[in-house]
């Protein structure tokens, strides 16, 4: 009898440590698989998902004598935004004050784990919106406060997920390099001038339904060069003939930069500036990138992407 009390009451701790990371239907699904509840820890390939509030030390500074100013501004900010997670089945990990971490594919399987996370990450901008309309009737101790801004990494691989806790603060949670990438991305989606940035491994699993974009590529741990991607839209997104023209245009530019034929890239890059959907952030990230490698001829094993770069 005692042990039947002891199980359930550990089940009970277990639901509790999963009620703040998954949606009240997501956690009904769980509770009826008691493998599922028992949080043991697994290697599952999965997929990463890094969001941050841009700004937020300035943000913070400016609302320094409004401290529940600045809580109704995050609150106002995050709270849609990690309803997008859970409402495709997505798993909070880590919530600090500028943002969180979430993942796809566990506890519960999901086959699509990547489609879901682009999914997820267009519709907490859509979201985003909405909360900045919001947050234009707010008012923060007289302090002027633009839009708010967030950025968005997302990355797929293998992580070990499971309880991280202790014996009594469990912590249903990620470990591995996939979830570091991730943040990772996020941190480097400013330079690009995009809000979301996708590493390959998401894009592969996802590319017949999204419009992405390539934006550079980057090193791997084997001496292998990745590319990196923005994540621009939907399926119908991606059917549309002026982002099909932008695609064209910046598939030309990159074969003139990695040719290393700087005056015909440079002459592709201000044509692409009159497209739809054109990125001037990144266009004059590239066009750094090239000065720099003109006045640094040595620079020959570089495949396309200056490390480190001064720009």
């Amino acid at each position: 009898m005692i042990h039947f009390v002891t199980m359930a009451r550990e089940r009970a701790k277990k639901k509790r440590a999963l009620e703040l990371k998954l949606s009240p239907k997501t956690l009904r699904r769980v509770a009826r698989h008691p493998q599922a509840l028992e949080l043991n820890s697994a290697t599952r390939m999965m997929t990463f998902l890094a969001c941050r509030i841009r700004g937020f030390d300035t943000i913070m500074e400016t609302l320094g004598g409004d401290p529940s100013g600045l809580t109704t501004l995050t609150r106002c900010t995050l709270t849609p935004l990690t309803d997008a997670v859970l409402d495709r089945n997505g798993t909070i990990d880590r919530m600090t004050p500028d943002g969180f971490t979430a993942f796809f594919n566990a506890p519960l399987d999901d086959s699509h784990h990547a489609s879901h996370a682009c999914e997820c990450a267009l519709a907490m901008m859509q979201a985003l919106e909405k909360a900045n309309r919001r947050l234009e009737h707010a008012t923060f101790d007289h302090a002027s406060l633009g839009p708010v801004g967030i950025g968005i990494g997302l990355s797929t691989g293998p992580g070990i997920v499971g309880d991280f806790g202790t014996d009594r603060l469990p912590h249903f949670t990620v470990a591995g390099r996939a979830s570091m990438h991730a943040a990772e991305l996020e941190r480097l989606s400013g330079d690009y001038g995009t809000s979301i940035l996708v590493a390959e491994s998401t894009r592969a699993m996802a590319e017949s339904e999204f419009a992405f974009l390539e934006v550079d590529v980057e090193p791997t741990k084997s001496g292998d060069r990745q590319p990196l991607y923005a994540l621009l839209g939907t399926p119908v997104s991606r059917a549309n003939p002026k982002f099909l023209a932008l695609k064209a245009f910046h598939e030309r530019i990159f074969q003139a930069y990695r040719a290393g034929e700087w005056d015909k890239a440079r002459g592709l890059i201000e044509q692409c500036r009159g497209l739809s959907g054109a990125n001037p952030v990144l266009y004059d990230f590239y066009l750094k990138r090239i000065a720099h490698l003109e006045s640094h001829p040595s620079s020959a094993d570089w495949g396309g992407r200056l490390e480190p770069a001064p720009v």
